[in-house]
């Protein structure tokens, strides 16, 4: 695992880098399945609807670490703000 850069701010996100990085392999999974829907020619249709739920999980990881650039959480440990706009 990388060391922060020296002289370097850490980032607001280094506390859930972990799940941020299982994100993004889950994302770099769907990727790869979109290519091989591709080569297969699958219909049109499922292959957006497949772009779409990657688009989708893109932008789950850019909130989640603007939420934590801003620090948007309540009392009870959840990010309220944001999270409250995705979910409800």
């Amino acid at each position: 695992m990388r060391q922060p850069v020296a002289g370097r701010t850490p980032t607001s996100y280094a506390h859930n880098k972990n799940d941020l990085l299982l994100r993004l392999r889950r994302m770099e999974g769907q990727v790869r399945g979109l290519q091989q829907m591709v080569e297969d020619e699958r219909y049109c249709l499922d292959v957006v609807q497949q772009v779409n739920a990657l688009s989708a999980a893109a932008r789950e990881v850019a909130l989640s670490i603007i939420e934590a650039h801003l620090g948007v959480a309540s009392p009870n440990g959840k990010n309220s703000t944001l999270s409250s706009r995705r979910h409800g």
